[in-house]
């Protein structure tokens, strides 16, 4: 059912590569190489590329659920109206709460991406810094694209993506041809590399990928939505894996050699770029980070207001959320998940948290929206299918592995038991769901919203 436009105001002018952008954007794929993979070589050394390989495959499993539903239907509710169709209104709703808070919880986190990246590259070039102005200019930045034109700041993600890759691309071709592109069999034989190592990584890995769904929030604005969101969603988290395991596989190269270890740095890229003699290097990593956190912040930022603006032609928020801009862009809903996700940042910014510790916290407390949303997607797709009568072996087995994964990474990521703070992140993100989900409930039994369609 294409619901593009759908009388919501907002005007369908997206085509392939912008909404491929949006996808990829969200995910973040410098954001992840920088910050991922040095943690997880920690966990997982030499077994790192294949930690990554079976996260690819899970997620890729996680799309083919999605796009059962991203082929029938488009709406700025993205997920949450897949869920509708399979488990009913009320599972609809929740996910769309799940996600609210995953994009707008994430936008902060993707703030203080960006602020530590533009502190670093500040740090080169001996120049002051704030985080809490650049959490600030960042947003507002993104907020004025974001409600200039959609086409225009999705093409925008696009192109910072690239940017940002080229830069970590052309570091791994470094390090192969000063390995004499020689290939490395301690991770081809996995030497080394223990079933736990790879499985406590894994959870990390699997994280790398979240918001590669947000394509799915832009059905009211892309031309022929119901053939090109799909194709967004499965080839995003293709070409992020193919990305993460060529990275993971050079940069552990690079970590093994390593005359003294790198990964306790805050900036291990950086940091080796220095030890191969690439000083002046080490500038355009930290640019090729700010570069990609700001494509992230804008494409959830995105994100965020889409299903805030769904939420609030539903009934389920106020009226005043739901207004289109003449350009075709739900402004008041941009501005508001603007203001929220910078008011958030700087308020921990003034409390003296650290723009990585923020990051961590953030990014923590945002996956388990994702999880939940993906989770009640790849349940309820086979409970559709069996309804239109399409289900077989094959779409039930798709299901049922990546809902098993899903289940996997989030019980990985509360046992064994995390110390410090993060231990406090789970119960943060269940309060937070829960109170949510008790006044959207509220609303949804004295309302007819739930009833109608669109959006």
């Amino acid at each position: 059912m294409n619901e593009s436009g759908g009388g919501s105001g907002l005007k369908p002018t997206l085509n392939f590569p912008g909404v491929l952008g949006q996808s990829i954007a969200s995910i973040g794929l410098t954001a992840s190489v920088a910050v991922n993979i040095p943690i997880i070589y920690g966990i997982a050394g030499a077994g790192t590329w294949i930690t990554y390989l079976v996260a690819t495959v899970a997620i890729l499993l996680v799309a083919l659920n999605i796009n059962q539903f991203a082929g029938k239907f488009a709406s700025s509710g993205g997920l949450s109206v897949f869920v509708k169709e399979s488990l009913g209104p009320w599972a609809g709703i929740m996910t769309a709460w799940a996600l609210t808070l995953a994009y707008v919880i994430v936008g902060m986190c993707v703030l203080a991406g960006f602020s530590e990246s533009v502190h670093a590259m500040f740090q080169h070039l001996h120049l002051p810094f704030h985080s809490a102005v650049f959490y600030v200019l960042c947003m507002a930045a993104c907020t004025t694209l974001a409600c200039w034109e959609v086409r225009f700041s999705a093409l925008l993600m696009l192109v910072t993506e690239v940017l940002s890759v080229t830069v970590i691309t052309i570091l791994c071709f470094i390090i192969l041809k000063r390995h004499g592109f020689t290939v490395d069999f301690s991770q081809i034989t996995l030497q080394g590399v223990s079933f736990s190592g790879v499985r406590s990584g894994l959870v990390l890995a699997v994280l790398s990928f979240t918001a590669f769904e947000s394509a799915t929030t832009l059905g009211n604005e892309t031309n022929n939505p119901l053939k090109t969101i799909p194709r967004a969603v499965f080839i995003a988290p293709l070409v992020a894996g193919i990305f993460f395991i060529f990275a993971a596989y050079v940069l552990a190269l690079a970590f093994h050699s390593s005359p003294v270890s790198i990964l306790t740095s805050d900036d291990p890229l950086e940091l080796l770029a220095r030890q191969m003699g690439l000083a002046d290097f080490a500038v355009w990593i930290a640019f090729g980070a700010s570069v990609c956190f700001f494509g992230a912040a804008l494409a959830n930022l995105t994100a965020a207001a889409r299903i805030i603006f769904f939420l609030a032609r539903k009934g389920y928020l106020p009226k005043e959320l739901a207004v289109v801009h003449k350009r075709g862009t739900p402004q008041t809903a941009l501005i508001t998940a603007g203001l929220l996700g910078a008011i958030g940042a700087m308020t921990f910014a003034f409390t003296g948290c650290k723009s990585m510790e923020l990051f961590n916290y953030t990014g923590t407390v945002a996956t388990f929206g994702f999880l939940v949303a993906y989770f009640l997607v790849s349940i309820g797709a086979p409970i559709y299918l069996y309804r239109q009568g399409e289900l077989t072996i094959l779409t039930l087995l798709v299901s049922v592995l990546s809902a098993l994964f899903l289940l996997f990474v989030a019980v990985g990521s509360i046992y064994p038991v995390p110390p410090g703070p993060e231990k406090y992140l789970p119960l943060i993100f269940l309060g937070l769901f829960v109170g949510g989900g008790i006044v959207f409930t509220s609303i949804y039994r004295f309302s007819n919203a739930g009833n109608h369609d669109g959006g």
